[in-house]
């Protein structure tokens, strides 16, 4: 085995950098159906543990419609990428254009060696009240690193939306884990009591808009889809249970 490849969702940097440190060849790609099917990847030579890597030859890779932060919709222009979609024109128009970019639909960016990077996807972001940007992959990836956290989710809360934009944090908890930290007789207030402890500690290193404002203590499993990714449009998973 000469490489191990990473791909279809967000990796925890130090994992990558961890099994290359075992004498692993481990590195990270992105891929589209669209894309035929790789739209970067990161050379053997030069890995960013951060980064989905870099376009291959013929290919290039920008960010476009860049807000204050830097961040933008993700295009790919190639001759690998697609043609169009069978017999659905429309649809094909909303991705490709004229030019030949194939706009993903992913959020990131790319720094000046060329090395793109994803914060989320376009269709997830949450626009505060004050027209801030919110990308709950970039803040659920935070949570998700807690020892004890079995899964998050991350959405606007429903109740204020319109009026004063309220960051939620959904998340369920391994329970194993959380009797090691607690002892086996740990209360649901134990549980929000270090979970308040370690959201206050990302609230710190967050601007104001982006800090998390209520936690859910979630009982039950999320609904995914087929390929196992969080469905966050389903009511269900923002139900208080």
């Amino acid at each position: 085995m000469r490489t191990l490849i990473c791909g279809g969702a967000k990796i925890d940097p130090q994992i990558l950098d961890g099994l290359r440190e075992f004498g692993f060849n481990a590195l990270q790609g992105y891929g589209l159906t669209e894309a035929a099917p790789m739209g970067a990847f990161n050379p053997q030579d030069a890995p960013n543990s951060r980064s989905i890597g870099v376009p291959f030859p013929g290919q290039d890779i920008k960010a476009i419609n860049v807000d204050e932060e830097g961040i933008g919709e993700i295009c790919i222009k190639g001759p690998n990428i697609m043609l169009g979609y069978y017999d659905d024109p429309e649809e094909t128009a909303k991705v490709l254009d004229e030019d030949g970019w194939f706009h993903t639909g992913d959020l990131g960016y790319v720094d000046i060696d060329g090395y793109a990077y994803l914060t989320g996807r376009a269709k997830n972001v949450i626009v505060t009240t004050k027209g801030k940007n919110v990308y709950p992959e970039e803040i659920e990836y935070l949570i998700n690193l807690l020892d004890y956290v079995e899964e998050s989710f991350v959405f606007e809360n429903p109740e204020t939306a319109g009026v004063d934009t309220q960051i939620v944090a959904s998340i369920k908890i391994d329970q194993e884990e959380m009797s090691e930290l607690l002892g086996p007789d740990f209360t649901d207030e134990d549980v929000m009591r270090e979970l308040w402890k370690e959201v206050d500690r990302i609230n710190e290193d967050a601007p104001v808009y982006r800090r998390i404002k209520k936690i859910i203590l979630r009982k039950t499993d999320f609904i995914h889809n087929t390929s196992s990714k969080l469905m966050r449009m389903v009511e269900a998973n923002k139900a208080e249970e």
